[in-house]
Protein backbone atom coordinates (compact mmCIF):
# COMPACT_ATOMS: atom_id res chain seq x y z
CA UNK A 1 0.00 0.00 0.00
CA UNK A 2 0.75 3.40 -0.44
CA UNK A 3 2.95 5.50 1.98
CA UNK A 4 0.24 7.77 2.56
CA UNK A 5 -1.81 4.74 4.17
CA UNK A 6 0.29 3.90 6.93
CA UNK A 7 0.87 4.75 10.51
CA UNK A 8 2.88 3.31 13.46
CA UNK A 9 1.25 0.27 14.09
CA UNK A 10 -1.15 -0.93 11.31
CA UNK A 11 -1.58 -1.02 7.65
CA UNK A 12 -4.40 -1.87 5.05
CA UNK A 13 -4.17 -5.10 2.51
CA UNK A 14 -6.02 -4.48 -0.15
CA UNK A 15 -9.09 -2.20 -0.97
CA UNK A 16 -11.98 -2.32 1.25
CA UNK A 17 -14.96 -3.46 0.41
CA UNK A 18 -18.64 -2.06 0.86
CA UNK A 19 -21.69 -3.98 1.20
CA UNK A 20 -24.97 -2.54 0.21
CA UNK A 21 -27.02 -1.47 3.13
CA UNK A 22 -29.55 -4.39 3.39
CA UNK A 23 -29.68 -7.10 5.75
CA UNK A 24 -27.08 -9.75 5.52
CA UNK A 25 -24.80 -12.33 6.81
CA UNK A 26 -21.01 -11.90 6.41
CA UNK A 27 -18.88 -14.44 8.02
CA UNK A 28 -21.10 -15.66 10.62
CA UNK A 29 -22.36 -11.71 11.14
CA UNK A 30 -25.44 -10.17 10.73
CA UNK A 31 -25.86 -6.88 9.64
CA UNK A 32 -28.91 -5.00 10.59
CA UNK A 33 -29.13 -1.79 9.10
CA UNK A 34 -31.65 0.96 10.84
CA UNK A 35 -32.86 1.57 6.71
CA UNK A 36 -32.20 -0.12 4.11
CA UNK A 37 -31.16 0.89 0.73
CA UNK A 38 -29.66 -1.09 -2.15
CA UNK A 39 -27.80 1.34 -3.95
CA UNK A 40 -25.91 3.08 -0.90
CA UNK A 41 -23.02 1.16 1.69
CA UNK A 42 -23.89 0.23 4.79
CA UNK A 43 -21.20 -1.83 5.75
CA UNK A 44 -17.52 -1.93 5.22
CA UNK A 45 -14.61 -4.57 5.27
CA UNK A 46 -11.42 -3.80 5.73
CA UNK A 47 -8.06 -5.87 5.90
CA UNK A 48 -5.44 -4.67 8.41
CA UNK A 49 -1.91 -6.18 9.53
CA UNK A 50 1.07 -4.50 11.50
CA UNK A 51 3.96 -2.73 9.68
CA UNK A 52 6.94 -4.93 9.26
CA UNK A 53 8.90 -5.54 12.56
CA UNK A 54 6.03 -3.52 14.66
CA UNK A 55 4.73 -4.63 17.84
CA UNK A 56 1.67 -6.88 18.93
CA UNK A 57 -1.65 -4.70 18.61
CA UNK A 58 -4.62 -5.12 21.03
CA UNK A 59 -7.43 -4.88 19.02
CA UNK A 60 -9.47 -4.62 22.38
CA UNK A 61 -7.90 -1.10 23.21
CA UNK A 62 -7.89 0.12 19.39
CA UNK A 63 -10.68 2.93 18.11
CA UNK A 64 -12.73 2.88 14.75
CA UNK A 65 -13.79 6.21 13.88
CA UNK A 66 -15.95 6.74 10.71
CA UNK A 67 -15.73 10.52 8.90
CA UNK A 68 -18.49 11.40 6.12
CA UNK A 69 -20.15 14.52 4.80
CA UNK A 70 -22.02 14.59 7.64
CA UNK A 71 -20.71 13.42 10.92
CA UNK A 72 -17.82 11.67 13.05
CA UNK A 73 -18.46 8.39 14.85
CA UNK A 74 -17.06 6.71 17.21
CA UNK A 75 -17.88 2.67 16.96
CA UNK A 76 -17.55 0.01 19.02
CA UNK A 77 -16.33 -3.06 19.22
CA UNK A 78 -18.77 -6.25 19.12
CA UNK A 79 -17.42 -9.97 19.53
CA UNK A 80 -20.71 -11.55 18.30
CA UNK A 81 -23.55 -11.27 16.27
CA UNK A 82 -25.35 -9.44 15.17
CA UNK A 83 -23.90 -5.85 14.38
CA UNK A 84 -25.65 -2.74 14.58
CA UNK A 85 -24.87 0.46 12.76
CA UNK A 86 -21.69 1.96 14.70
CA UNK A 87 -20.26 -1.46 15.10
CA UNK A 88 -17.08 -3.53 14.47
CA UNK A 89 -15.93 -7.11 14.73
CA UNK A 90 -12.73 -9.04 13.86
CA UNK A 91 -14.06 -11.49 10.98
CA UNK A 92 -11.64 -13.60 10.34
CA UNK A 93 -7.63 -14.11 11.65
CA UNK A 94 -5.39 -15.33 9.41
CA UNK A 95 -1.64 -15.81 8.87
CA UNK A 96 1.85 -16.89 10.28
CA UNK A 97 2.73 -16.30 13.56
CA UNK A 98 6.70 -17.07 14.18
CA UNK A 99 5.53 -20.25 16.50
CA UNK A 100 2.11 -21.59 14.40
CA UNK A 101 -0.46 -20.23 12.64
CA UNK A 102 -3.34 -17.19 12.98
CA UNK A 103 -5.16 -17.77 16.56
CA UNK A 104 -8.45 -16.61 18.14
CA UNK A 105 -7.27 -13.88 20.60
CA UNK A 106 -8.08 -10.01 19.54
CA UNK A 107 -3.93 -9.31 19.51
CA UNK A 108 -2.50 -8.77 15.77
CA UNK A 109 0.98 -9.87 15.48
CA UNK A 110 3.71 -9.34 13.32
CA UNK A 111 2.49 -12.00 10.17
CA UNK A 112 -0.84 -11.90 11.21
CA UNK A 113 -3.94 -10.39 9.21
CA UNK A 114 -7.63 -8.92 10.51
CA UNK A 115 -10.47 -9.18 8.39
CA UNK A 116 -12.59 -6.17 10.24
CA UNK A 117 -16.29 -5.72 9.50
CA UNK A 118 -17.28 -2.14 10.31
CA UNK A 119 -21.08 -0.95 9.77
CA UNK A 120 -22.03 2.18 9.22
CA UNK A 121 -24.24 4.42 11.62
CA UNK A 122 -25.99 5.93 8.11
CA UNK A 123 -25.23 4.59 5.11
CA UNK A 124 -23.12 5.97 2.25
CA UNK A 125 -24.59 7.55 -1.59
CA UNK A 126 -22.54 6.98 -4.45
CA UNK A 127 -19.84 9.41 -4.80
CA UNK A 128 -19.77 10.21 -1.24
CA UNK A 129 -16.34 11.08 0.19
CA UNK A 130 -15.33 9.16 3.60
CA UNK A 131 -12.45 8.29 6.11
CA UNK A 132 -12.09 5.30 8.67
CA UNK A 133 -9.85 5.62 10.96
CA UNK A 134 -8.00 2.94 12.85
CA UNK A 135 -5.95 3.76 16.15
CA UNK A 136 -4.19 1.09 18.12
CA UNK A 137 -3.44 2.81 21.56
CA UNK A 138 -0.41 4.57 21.71
CA UNK A 139 0.14 4.34 17.43
CA UNK A 140 -0.49 6.50 15.02
CA UNK A 141 -4.03 6.57 13.84
CA UNK A 142 -4.61 4.65 9.91
CA UNK A 143 -6.83 6.99 7.90
CA UNK A 144 -8.28 5.47 5.01
CA UNK A 145 -9.63 8.17 2.96
CA UNK A 146 -12.42 6.61 -0.12
CA UNK A 147 -15.41 7.85 -2.16
CA UNK A 148 -18.18 5.59 -2.67
CA UNK A 149 -18.27 4.35 -6.36
CA UNK A 150 -20.81 5.34 -8.74
CA UNK A 151 -22.72 2.32 -8.92
CA UNK A 152 -23.48 -0.10 -5.65
CA UNK A 153 -23.64 -3.23 -6.08
CA UNK A 154 -24.18 -5.97 -3.31
CA UNK A 155 -20.93 -6.19 -2.57
CA UNK A 156 -18.62 -2.99 -4.25
CA UNK A 157 -15.05 -3.22 -4.21
CA UNK A 158 -14.08 0.52 -2.93
CA UNK A 159 -10.62 1.85 -4.37
CA UNK A 160 -9.21 5.65 -5.40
Amino acid sequence: MAARESGDSVRITGNPIGYSCIQRTVSGFDIRPQTTDEHAIGAIQASISPIIGDMAIDMDQTTITIIDTRTETLTKQKKVSPLNPGEWAIISRYGNLPFGSANDDDILHPGETFDLLITLPEPLSPEERFTLVIAPAGGVPLRITRTVPVQVTPVTTIND
